[in-house]
């Protein structure tokens, strides 16, 4: 479908896929329904068919549930209203869900994602991305590489939500909100802050490492508040708390209890608080 050979054409979408790459210079009318939307174009519009392509690099939805794919390029995609499932495929993109309760994956390259309102989920693919989850009760994963996980912000709106951040792969800042959040650096020598609310950090063996000077840190840990989760392959009695130092740091280092090869699952510094068996519990 294109119109390269007539500028002034117009197309209505009535739960259609539209490939935005072959549009040129066209007017799209999204109208009522769920509509596909892909390319390096810009697309707006509500339930009123008056949608516009000016060839950029920026797509929107409407005020329904949306599906849209920035393809190749950096693109800027923006979900409207309704629960989008949205794509930022190739290139740097900026991602918005804004209103809904939103999936979106930033799938290639280095991406910034905001979920904004409704209960999101925020996949970062590959690349070092910047997830912010805004209002309401969001996944977060960053995946590959060296992310920037954000649950809520003040300074840009109050998240009164719980939270699920996981860093993935690579070494990732997560920081909680206002809320009851769970965090999990994943793989990767990972930054931990849970923010205000009861929260819960996942410790593993797998995600640990051989080397102290590696190991996730943890810095605002609150022994009267919040608390470690243990997988189910980990035990309250296969750990060792000890004093330590990180990079010339102070802290509370927890590792394994093998001796001659340990693994160390987390460092936090400053810390001069008492863990025990109480702020450890089982995942499963």
């Amino acid at each position: 479908m294109t119109s390269a050979f007539d500028p002034n054409l117009i197309f209505l979408l009535y739960d259609q896929t539209l490939p935005g790459d072959t549009l040129t210079n066209d007017t799209t009318g999204g109208n009522n329904g769920n509509d596909t939307v892909t390319g390096n174009d810009t697309v707006t519009g509500n339930q009123i068919p008056q949608v516009s392509d000016t060839l950029g690099a920026s797509l929107a939805g409407t005020a329904a549930a949306d599906i849209i794919r920035g393809n190749i390029g950096d693109d800027s995609l923006y979900g409207r209203g309704g629960g989008d499932t949205i794509f930022g495929d190739d290139g740097e993109d900026l991602i918005e869900g804004e209103t809904g309760n939103d999936y979106i994956n930033g799938n290639q390259s280095r991406d910034s994602i905001l979920g904004n309102e409704g209960n999101d989920t925020l996949f970062g693919g590959k690349g070092s991305d910047t997830l912010y989850g805004g209002n309401g009760q969001d996944f977060l994963s960053g995946n590959n590489d060296n992310d920037l996980l954000i649950a809520g912000s003040d300074s840009i709106g109050t998240d009164d939500n719980n939270n699920t951040l996981y860093g993935g792969a690579g070494d990732d800042c997560i920081l909680g909100g206002n809320r009851d959040d769970l965090l999990s650096g994943d793989r990767g020598q990972d930054i931990l802050v849970g923010g205000e609310g009861q929260d819960g950090f996942l410790i593993s063996v797998n995600s640990g490492s051989a080397n102290s000077a590696f190991v996730d840190v943890i810095f605002d840990y609150n022994d009267n508040n919040d608390f470690f989760f243990l997988p189910s392959d980990l035990t309250y009695s296969q750990l060792v708390i000890e004093t330590g130092s990180v990079n010339d740091i102070n802290g509370v280092l927890i590792r394994t209890d093998n001796v001659n090869n340990p693994t160390y699952l987390a460092f936090l510094p400053g810390f001069t608080g008492n863990l025990t068996s109480g702020d450890f519990k089982s995942l499963s």
